[in-house]
């Protein structure tokens, strides 16, 4: 039994024995208590001090609690803890007073309990329970709920669908006293449910789930059965314990299967009937071995007992089709091109339409035994030569079934040793080898379950190649190197060697092309035969053909050549005589000693450079036969005609000299008569020097001819212009206003002037064209200019000009009065002497009160009647400047007015 103390101070519990030796156990959260009492006998308990006292008897016994509110008490018999208790329950609340529910239940179920007042859900929070002490499993709590929650009454209804509870409902207060009672039952008996239903029908390749039920108390159970199946969970376990069958379990009819509760209640069971049905049987058949070439497998498998339904499959790789259908138990199976390359196929049967049981499978295993592999030839065509046409051959069967074969031809041939022999020679007929190619085909005997494989090899047959060494050669005795060509037509071999005769082959003797050099012996002979035989001929023979060499005598090679001056043509003349009397001349190759050629029989030629030249000719014949011959070519030098002029002044016309400067490279020579000048018509001259005074100006053309020691001749040709004499002249322009000096600029108006030589009269000159003078005192100064031409004529010209502007003194340069309102006029003040005379002159301009406006060193940024930017009003204002030169060293001061 459980206290659960009150609110008072006066908290007691008393136990009433039923049975003799009554052993009691009493627990707080202080300590524990052991007593013994009798028939008849009552133990009392302080419980004023716990908040939570565990009683408990060995024997049946009563247990009351006297609780109340102050001094007024009330007493209720407790519920046992154990074996009693309700799952739901109903109280009523009599007054307004103080409302307390104390309640029992095993731990674990503390937060499943639900409590409505009249129908509206009133919460119990699980924190509110505590362990009860010296108990192993119990929680206990008195919970206060006011009017608000449980109204005075209200019909209440406490339930706990997991476990049984105790319920103990204190209702009262200090001065109006208590009520206090138990709602819950005292006694209550077990109950066991083995299952929902008391039956139930499994397959025996399936399981049942057993998901017992016991309540009425703290109590266990244990199931048990007369089946041969297993519990997943062991015979301990109530719920979720799953029951595997054993295949015995079909003969037993029912299986019984029964949970019987265990613990300190009065104990129950209850039965479950359950029938166990046999399974369907499948069968896939027998296994069977196929050939990877005859792909089809002939199943054949049944179903029966629970079902009578399946379907094939097949097990990867396999990838096949089943036909009809996979629902047939008879079906084909055509196997998939990637099936043949297996070893084995597997099937399996499966059960369909199971009546509740699982699927029953059965597996059958085909052998594939792969077809035979038959090689005719690991080469694909077969090449021979029509002069050896003899076929080998060397065959291959290979596979699980058999190594036999036999060899076949569409042709005329025949098998040697004999046609089932794998390895032999086929010989070819005439008609074969004339046909061009033929078939030959290996086939595989003795096959077993394989369908024979046939694999053939096609025999080409080619023809041997031609060689051609051309028509007979000619070669001269004095050069006998001959080139040779062989051509080989034809594919089965491109290359040979040469023999025959006492000389060498150069390159080599194996180049189709090379080159024979005959010896003296070859010579002598007359004539050589060489041999051209081919070689690497592959399967063909190899095959030769032969060219004779006769040796010729040489041409006579000569010509000749006439002289020239350069840029002349030259002219070669072949005089050669075809000395053997046999064939002729045909060919002429001439080299001109500078580089050029020709092959012309007489050619004409046009050298570049003065010099003697060395040519050659070389002669040949129809034999290939050659003379070489050199003479001496003479091309004479051109003179190289050139002159100078030069002129001079006389009187009014111009002398014209001319000087001759022509040269020549030696040995050649200019002489003393090789000189003739042509002066544009106004005369000749003969002298190697000479002159002339033209009548008039203008452009006259003059042609020199120079004449060599070899009559070789050059001329040249220059312009002269013949000018009119220089005249000087000049302007002048004095732009200056009043200043401490005037700058005076002149401009040249002179004619056929080429530089310029001024003097000004002040002690200054200039050699500029257009200068300028500066002059320092007011006066009159003479100015001249003298001019030279190009041919160094000369003109002068003298001019007097007078100078007034320049002032006495600084004072007379101070403007007294700006008008600075932008019509461009007097808008500044002018003071264009400081930066010419006095660049370092200090200038400062004060108003009437002494306030600084303006101040500059130099006057670069002349003053514009403003002070920082803004105008300044019409008024007198004062100035000071200060030259800063030592012949200078006055203060000017004065005033400076502005009007608008």
């Amino acid at each position: 039994h459980v206290i659960v103390k009150g609110e008072g101070t006066s908290d007691v519990a008393y136990v009433l024995a039923t049975l003799n030796s009554t052993s009691l156990t009493i627990t707080t959260a202080t300590g524990t208590i052991n007593w013994l009492i009798n028939t008849g006998e009552t133990y009392s308990i302080n419980c004023s001090t716990s908040g939570l006292t565990y009683i408990d008897t060995d024997k049946p016994a009563y247990v009351t609690h006297v609780s109340g509110y102050g001094c007024k008490l009330s007493g209720a018999q407790v519920a046992p803890a154990y074996c009693a208790g309700s799952y739901t329950t109903a109280f009523t609340r009599l007054s307004g007073d103080s409302l307390n529910l104390n309640l029992v239940t095993r731990s674990g179920f503390q937060n499943t309990f639900t409590l409505t007042s009249n129908a509206v859900n009133v919460p119990i929070s699980a924190a509110s329970f505590t362990a009860v002490p010296g108990s192993t499993n119990l929680v206990a709590a008195r919970i206060y709920f006011p009017t608000t929650s449980i109204p005075v009454g209200s019909h209440n209804v406490l339930k706990n669908q997991n476990d049984l509870f105790d319920l103990g409902v204190h209702n009262g207060s200090y001065n109006g006293g208590s009520s206090y009672a138990y709602a819950s039952e005292f006694g209550v008996s077990a109950f066991v449910y083995a299952n929902i239903a008391p039956t139930a029908t499994i397959c025996s390749n399936t399981t049942f789930t057993l998901n017992g039920l016991i309540g009425g108390g703290p109590i266990t159970g244990i199931w048990s059965y007369n089946g041969f199946g297993t519990l997943s969970g062991g015979p301990n376990q109530i719920t979720n314990n799953v029951y595997t069958p054993n295949p015995i379990d079909t003969n037993i009819k029912p299986v019984k299967i029964i949970l019987t509760s265990t613990g300190i209640c009065p104990n129950k069971s209850d039965t479950l009937k359950l029938t166990v049905k046999q399974a369907p049987i499948v069968t896939a058949g027998s296994g069977s071995v196929i050939c990877s070439n005859t792909p089809t497998v002939n199943l054949s498998g049944n179903v029966f007992g629970a079902s009578t339904q399946g379907f094939w499959t097949v097990l990867a790789p396999g990838s096949g089709t089943f036909v009809p259908s996979i629902n047939s138990f008879t079906p084909s199976y055509l196997l998939s091109n990637a099936d043949t390359a297996l070893a084995q196929l597997q099937f399996v049967l499966t059960s369909t339409n199971n009546a509740g049981c699982n699927p029953v499978t059965d597996m059958v295993t085909v052998i594939i035994n792969h077809a035979p592999i038959v090689k005719a030839s690991n080469t694909n065509p077969l090449f021979r030569c029509a002069n050896n046409s003899t076929v080998f051959l060397n065959g291959t069967v290979s596979g699980t079934t058999t190594s036999t074969g036999k060899w076949t031809t569409n042709g005329s041939g025949i098998f040697v040793p004999n046609q089932l022999s794998l390895i032999c020679n086929y010989i070819p007929s005439t008609s074969d080898v004339s046909s061009g190619s033929i078939w030959l085909y290996l086939t595989s005997t003795n096959n077993q379950q394989c369908k024979a494989i046939k694999d053939s090899v096609q025999v080409i047959f080619t023809q041997p190649v031609t060689v051609s060494t051309g028509v007979d050669l000619n070669s001269c005795k004095n050069n006998p190197i001959v080139p040779l060509t062989a051509i080989i037509t034809g594919t089965a071999s491109n290359t040979g060697i040469w023999y025959g005769g006492t000389g060498t082959f150069s390159t080599s003797n194996t180049a189709l092309t090379p080159t024979y050099i005959a010896t003296a012996t070859d010579v002598a002979a007359g004539s050589v035969v060489l041999t051209f035989s081919t070689t690497n001929n592959g399967i063909c023979a190899g095959v030769s053909d032969q060219v004779k060499i006769d040796f010729r005598d040489k041409p006579t090679a000569n010509f000749i050549v006439n002289t020239v001056c350069l840029n002349q043509t030259t002219i070669f003349t072949d005089q050669s005589i075809n000395t053997s009397g046999i064939g002729s001349l045909n060919s002429w190759q001439w080299q001109m000693g500078e580089g050029g050629n020709s092959s012309a029989i007489n050619p004409i030629y046009t050298y570049t450079v003065a010099g003697t030249y060395t040519a050659q000719l070389v002669v040949g014949n129809t034999f290939n036969c050659y003379d070489t011959i050199y003479r001496p070519v003479t091309v004479y030098a051109l003179p190289n005609a050139s002159f100078t002029i030069s002129r001079s002044c006389s009187g009014s016309a111009q002398q014209i000299s001319f000087t001759d400067q022509s040269s020549i490279s030696p040995p050649a020579s200019i002489p003393a008569t090789g000189y003739y000048w042509d002066f544009g018509g106004f005369g000749f001259s003969y002298s190697k020097d000479t002159s002339i005074v033209f009548p008039s100006q203008g452009i006259y053309n003059i042609t020199h001819e120079v004449t060599s020691n070899n009559n070789c001749k050059s001329t040249v040709t220059q312009s002269v212009d013949i000018t009119p004499r220089p005249i000087a002249k000049f302007i002048y322009i004095n732009n200056s206003a009043l200043s401490l000096g005037a700058n005076i600029t002149f401009i040249d108006s002179s004619k056929s002037a080429v530089s310029w030589f001024w003097d000004f009269g002040n002690g200054f000159t200039s050699n500029i064209q257009n200068p300028s003078a500066n002059y320092l005192s007011n006066g009159t100064y003479t100015v001249g200019l003298t001019i030279t031409d190009q041919f160094g004529c000369t003109s002068s010209y003298f001019q007097v000009i007078k100078i007034t502007n320049i002032a006495a003194e600084v004072t007379q340069l101070i403007p007294n009065m700006i008008t600075p309102n932008n019509d461009g006029k007097n808008d500044i003040w002018r003071l264009d002497f400081i930066n010419v005379f006095y660049p370092e002159a200090e200038i400062e301009i004060y108003s009437r009160w002494g306030e600084l406006l303006y101040r500059s060193v130099g006057y670069s940024n002349a003053w514009d009647g403003s002070y920082k930017g803004n105008p300044l009003p019409v008024g007198a204002y004062f100035y000071t400047i200060n030259l800063n030169d030592v012949n200078d060293t006055k203060t000017y001061k004065g005033t400076v007015t502005i009007l608008k």
